[in-house]
Parts: C-alpha cells; structure tokens; sequence
C-alpha cells in the first residue's frame, strides 16, 4: 500500500512537471507570438482609421475650397471687364436713363448667366447716378455693414467673409452668410467699386451631407461652427460645448482669402472588436491552432503515451524533447492561405501580407520534426517576424541581416535567433520612442559559429545586463519555471543541450544607446 501510494505521488509529479514544460515551453510563446499580431492587428486598424479620417477631411476641403475658387475665378473675370467697369463709370441723365442703359446692358452682356453655386450678386459703385436694385447699387448703402468695413480693414483686394445677416425681418430669420468680397480696381479709376458674391451656403452645407460620412464633421471658424454633415441645428453653436462628449479624431487647417477655418473629424468611437473585425477569420484561426487543437490532441493521450513520455524525460535529451510538442495540422495552412488569397481578391494587400508571415511563423512553430533547421530557413521565420513587426512600429523599426553564404546550411536549434530579434523588439524598440535599428549578423570565426543581434533601443544598465548574462550561461529546466525572459532562456537552453554545454554568450550594452547579444557555437556541432 505505502509503496503504491508512492508510485502514484511519483506518476502525478511528473504529469504536473511536464505539464508545466508543456505551457511554459510551447503554450506560452505561442500565445505572446500571438498576443503579438493581434496588437499589431489592433495598431494597422487604428491607422487605417487616422488615414480614413484624415482623406474625409481632404474630401471636404477640396469640395469648399473648389466652390470659393470656382466664384473667385469669376470674380476676376467681372474685375478684368472693360464694358462693367464702363458701366458703373457711367453718369446717366436720369432714372429712366439709368434704367434703360441698364436692361440694354443686362441683355448684351448676359451677365445673369455667367454665376454657378450662388444666391446673390451685387456690384457696388460710388456713383450718385446710379439707382438701387438689381445687380447695382450705391456703395454709400454698404459702407458701415461688417464686411465692407472688414474688406478695408484687412487691406486686401479680396476677401472672403463669413457673418449673420441681422437685417432680414421678420428678426427669427436670422441666417448665417458666406460672401466674397473683391474690390474692381483694376482700371484704377476715381470711382470706388465693390463687388460682393454670396455663396449658396444652405447648398453648402447639403453638399456636406450628401458626403455620407459616418463620422461627425465640423467646419469651424474660431470656436463657433460654420457647417456640419449633423444638420442646421449645429451651425453657429460653441465647438466645445456641443462637442465636449466626442473626441476630435483629426484636425485640418483651411485658409481661403484671408478667412481662417478649422476641419474637425470627431472619432466615432467602438470597442476593440469593432477595430479589428477585419481580422476575425485570423484571430479564429489562431485560437483553434493555440488553445484548441492543443487540447484536444493533450486529451487524446493515453496513460501508455504518459509512461512512454515518462520514460524518455529520464534520458539524456529528456530536457530537450519536453521543449517541443508533436503537432502538425497542415490544414491550418490551408486555411491560412484561403484567407490570404481571399484578401488578394479583395485587394486588401496588407491583410494578406500580414496573414502570409503570420503562416510562416505559425509553420516553424508547430511543425518540430526535427529540432534543428538550415540556417537559411532560420532566417526566413527572422524576416517574417521582422516584417510582422513592420506594421505595428512603422518608421520607429528599421532592421538589417547579414548571413554569410557558407553559413546557411549549418543547422541550429530553431527559433533561437527570432528568439533573441523578439528580445530586442519588446525590450529594445517598444520602450524608445524615437526611431531604432535591429541587426542580425552571422558569421564564422575561427572555429565557431558567430550569431550577433544587436538593437540601438532603451538599453539596459549594468547590473541588470550582469544578472542577465548569468541566467543566459547557467540556463536550466529549473529557470524557466522563474519569472522574467523566458524565451531567451529557453533558446540559451536548447544552445547548451546541442553543444554539450560548450555554446558562449556575450551580452553587452549601454544604458539608452542598445544592446548586443553574441553567441559562439563550435562548428563542430552545427
């Protein structure tokens, strides 16, 4: 009985031990590799969104700033008129002579049919003769409303001016105007001449509308909003009080002839759901493969298979063989690869390139025929990864690998070089905001095998980087049940248990300058 009893005390620790190789050695990496793309997932769709926010205000510019130039271009056309200018110069006998030259004008010149995109147009002249209505008028009508006054303070030939119209009865009426203003001074004449365009605001704003945009749009001039895709009911509130519950996604400056305007795109906020739904099929994907299907195939085990498992952890290379697991679903890939040309088809390129080497990384996880690779497939897994990791850091990651040709068919234990580039990533380029380099060297010297990754991110200081090396040469089964870089004790590991113990770190670095890591395998082994 007491001996039984031991047995079976026995049995259960070593399940629990190799249980916890099983999920430190190949669950967790796994799932960080996973937890990797998936951020990376969630960065690409928020920037996709800042670039679609930022194309919806571009839309808007161009649709107002192509309407004011399209009145500004005829505008000059009317400046550039010898027959107008003759016109408003002109001193008439009387009304009727005022009247009559006027309908004959009107009719030569076609002048009614010649305005897009407006509701009024007024030519104003410092003439006494001439009588008001119609497209004329006395400039001593105007001189003391608000945009005569501020077309003279500005000093400008033209001008742009946005304002309410007060004098409109009944007062309820009130309604906000957009106008431009541009002096007929061309022929430098004695006579004062004005001329005062008033764009098709309501048109305007309905054109905002007809955009269709998901997002809130404000077009603002100061803090008081000038048009919105929300309705007239926003137009001439306060920005921030009407707004203070919604977040401003991007925001673009607009000058048109001297008027200062500001586009904001609110965020139309969404859960991380909502961000990343795009990637659904990929995240299913990566789920079956990692929690899953490791399940399943953990359930199908047998006691024969647990005492045979037992059995092999008593020999030599037990260590090394509880680093792996047996599982090699070749229609995962399959599956991948319908994704990818799914996306192809769909022109979303990016999607399928992310799904692409995420297959190639998947691939070298789970396919562990043999524990040792070509350095040269090695490498590749290092540029997939590298390239994942492109879309989540942008312009902050650039990276360089240099292998020797008589390099790439030595075998080494695989993911042991990604293992360490994955180190400088997390720990090197994500903690500096400042733009950074990976460096990836393989080389023969002497007798050994030379593999160098080097980054120039946050570093690290000294008695952190002594602590490290120590862990690194002295790697066990033991240490990697303690907290801290597992996977670059777990690489240190495997490197011992090929060479016998011979393998040599050399770690160095310098606190916010980068860190190089440098090991040395005896050819003999690879």
């Amino acid at each position: 009985m007491r001996n039984g009893i031991k047995r079976f005390i026995a049995v259960c620790k070593k399940r629990n031990k190799m249980l916890q190789l099983y999920v430190s050695c190949m669950i967790v990496p796994l799932l960080l590799v996973d937890s990797i793309i998936l951020y990376t997932m969630y960065q690409s769709a928020q920037v996709k969104r800042k670039h679609s926010m930022e194309n919806m205000a571009s839309a808007v510019q161009y649709n107002i700033t192509s309407k004011v130039e399209n009145i500004a271009g005829t505008a000059k056309k009317i400046y550039l008129n010898k027959y107008i200018e003759r016109f408003l110069e002109k001193n008439f006998d009387s009304t009727l002579d005022y009247v009559t030259s006027y309908q004959s004008f009107m009719k030569d010149t076609l002048l009614e049919n010649i305005w897009e995109d407006t509701t009024l147009m007024t030519m104003y002249a410092d003439n006494d003769s001439i009588v008001n209505g119609g497209m004329f008028s006395k400039i001593d009508s105007v001189k003391d409303t608000k945009w005569y006054k501020c077309l003279q303070e500005s000093g400008k030939n033209e001008i742009l001016y946005l304002y309410f119209d007060e004098g409109r009865i009944p007062s309820s009426e009130q309604k906000r105007r957009l106008v431009f203003v541009k002096k007929l001074n061309y022929f430098l004449r004695s006579n004062e001449k004005v001329l005062k365009v008033e764009l098709d605001y309501t048109g305007m704003v309905q054109s905002l509308i007809n955009m269709h945009y998901d997002a809130p749009i404000y077009i603002c001039q100061g803090n008081t909003v000038m048009m919105s895709n929300r309705g007239k009911n926003n137009i001439g509130q306060d920005f921030e009080k009407r707004n203070k519950n919604l977040k401003v996604g991007y925001k673009k400056n607009m000058h048109l002839y001297g008027a200062e305007f500001t586009i904001y795109v609110m965020e139309k906020g969404g859960n991380l759901f909502q961000e990343v739904k795009d990637y659904v099929p990929v995240f299913i994907i990566l789920v079956l493969v990692n929690v899953i299907f490791p399940m399943v195939l953990a359930g199908a085990y047998n006691k024969s298979k647990l005492r045979e498992q037992e059995m092999k952890l008593a020999k030599s290379n037990a260590e090394l063989l509880a680093l792996h697991s047996q599982i090699n679903p070749h229609f995962l890939f399959n599956a991948l690869e319908s994704i990818r040309m799914h996306s192809v088809l769909k022109q979303e390129y990016e999607t399928a390139s992310m799904v692409e080497k995420l297959a190639t990384m998947e691939r070298q996880y789970v396919e562990w025929g043999n524990d040792n690779v070509e350095l040269r497939q090695e490498v590749e897994f290092v540029k997939a990864y590298l390239g994942l990791q492109k879309y989540r850091f942008g312009d902050r990651l650039s990276y360089e690998l240099d292998v020797e040709d008589d390099c790439e068919k030595m075998k080494i234990p695989k993911l042991t070089i990604v293992t360490f580039v994955e180190n400088a990533c997390v720990h090197g380029i994500e903690s500096k905001t400042s733009p950074g380099w990976i460096f990836v060297r393989v080389y023969k010297e002497k007798e050994e095998l030379c593999i160098e990754v080097e980054d120039t991110g946050c570093g690290m200081d000294e008695d952190f980087m002594k602590e490290l090396r120590q862990k690194m040469q002295n790697a066990s089964i033991q240490s990697l049940k303690k907290k801290g870089r597992v996977g670059v004790i777990n690489a240190c590991l495997r490197l011992k248990l090929l060479t016998n113990d011979e393998v040599k770190f050399e770690l160095d670095g310098e606190k916010g300058m980068g860190t190089m890591v440098l090991v040395r395998i005896p050819i003999a082994y690879v």
